[in-house]
């Protein structure tokens, strides 16, 4: 019975207990850097720089670890790209960015496409049918400040960028 929402539990304290822990470390870095400007500003910002790939690789060490290259594991990994794709044809990040996604998933050996014969039509049709998507379309992307839930993306702009997936 209660196994669920244990885990849930569990894992929303982990999350909770994460991000206090990420805000405190990241006001820190801020405070200093600001503080002394020059070259340590330059040196804390290019070290939070290449931070910011961690929580995908870690995602992925977890899944491969936990799951090997099963399905939801490949669906995770090209669900990452896709997101990625998408922050990028939204403005969020640039394309650098999203060729650090694919990186990080191809370095682990699963996809980072589409496969073939995937019909666009129905998966935006599905994506709408998302827990999420209480106000339209709803991902969660990735952008300046990090992962953000991001609603009432332009269906059309998802299929676009499906398409695009190579």
């Amino acid at each position: 019975g209660g196994t669920g929402k244990t885990t849930i539990a569990a894992a929303l304290a982990v999350a909770l207990a994460a991000t206090l822990l990420l805000a405190i470390v990241g006001t820190s870095i801020g405070v200093v850097s600001g503080y002394f400007g020059g070259w340590t500003d330059t040196a804390l910002m290019r070290v939070t720089e290449a931070f910011q790939t961690l929580p995908n690789f870690l995602l992925l060490l977890v899944l491969v670890a936990v799951f090997g290259s099963t399905i939801t594991t490949v669906t995770v990994a090209i669900g990452i790209v896709y997101a990625s794709r998408l922050s990028c044809a939204l403005g969020r990040i640039g394309p650098d960015r999203v060729d650090d996604h694919e990186r990080i998933i191809a370095g682990y050996g699963l996809p980072t496409t589409l496969p073939v014969g995937v019909d666009i039509g129905e998966l935006v049709a599905i994506m709408g049918r998302d827990k999420k998507a209480v106000d339209g379309l709803t991902f969660i992307l990735d952008g300046p400040d990090g992962p953000e839930v991001v609603a009432g993306i332009d269906p059309s702009v998802v299929a676009q960028q499906l398409e695009e997936m190579p």
